[in-house]
């Protein structure tokens, strides 16, 4: 399938955000398309959220003084200049060579949070030295089956500079039945490279689920490992 040649520049008729959907989704193949846009179950809570977004107002107040006024923000101990984070997004070498490299790169260069994915295709030592200390940047932490592999995970993290952990409790057993439909599997040059092997381990944690989320995304990538999680599991 041919798709649309990637641009040197950006052009002229973005305008907004919203504008690189249609551009990214012309130049990617259309089953990392589906694992990037899509949703668990029916993607209902996709819908869901945009429409929520839509409710949010911003009044004017018009003729009253401006002065002073920033959009600066503190969050755990640090001041942020605004509150414009990049959320985790995992295996982005799907969409572009350098990956997370790059986004790295983008967000210290705009003083925006760049949460890493555990799942990132670029390690997260490679991440933050990319971000180079710049701006402040976060480690979104998939709960492993093995808790101390969780935790070595974590002080990883730590070590390598992030400063914050994003604990994800949602992804126990997450149904994607788009890519299922899709044929997304990952490529051989696109891996967890938090992972000495990928992140594919043999260990079984029910019936057809693999234990590890990105065993998961390679061989089943429409359902993530099945356990037990409760906030009495996270503490340490």
């Amino acid at each position: 399938m041919n798709h649309a040649p990637p641009h040197g520049h950006i052009p002229a008729t973005v305008a907004s955000v919203a504008d690189y959907e249609p551009l990214a989704r012309a130049r990617l193949d259309p089953a990392v398309w589906t694992y990037l846009a899509g949703g668990a179950g029916d993607g209902l809570t996709i819908g869901a959220n945009r429409a929520g977004l839509d409710r949010v107002r911003l009044r004017p107040r018009v003729l009253s003084p401006l002065a002073g006024g920033d959009t600066s923000l503190s969050l755990f101990g640090r001041r942020h200049p605004h509150p414009i984070m990049l959320a985790p997004i995992a295996f982005q070498r799907l969409y572009h060579p350098e990956g997370e490299t790059a986004t790295a790169m983008a967000a210290a260069a705009f003083d925006a949070v760049m949460i890493a994915s555990t799942l990132s295709s670029v390690p997260l030592e490679v991440i933050a030295e990319a971000g180079g200390g710049v701006a402040p940047q976060w480690f979104q932490l998939y709960w492993q089956t093995d808790r101390d592999a969780s935790l070595a995970l974590a002080r990883r993290a730590l070590a390598a500079g992030f400063g914050t952990i994003v604990l994800t409790v949602d992804a126990i057993v997450t149904a994607r039945d788009d890519i299922r439909r899709a044929g997304f599997t990952l490529p051989a040059d696109v891996q967890a490279a938090n992972f000495p092997t990928g992140g594919c381990r043999r260990r079984r944690a029910g019936p057809g689920i693999r234990s590890s989320t990105a065993c998961s995304a390679r061989r089943r990538p429409g359902t993530t490992w099945r356990g037990s999680l409760s906030a009495s599991t996270c503490r340490w």
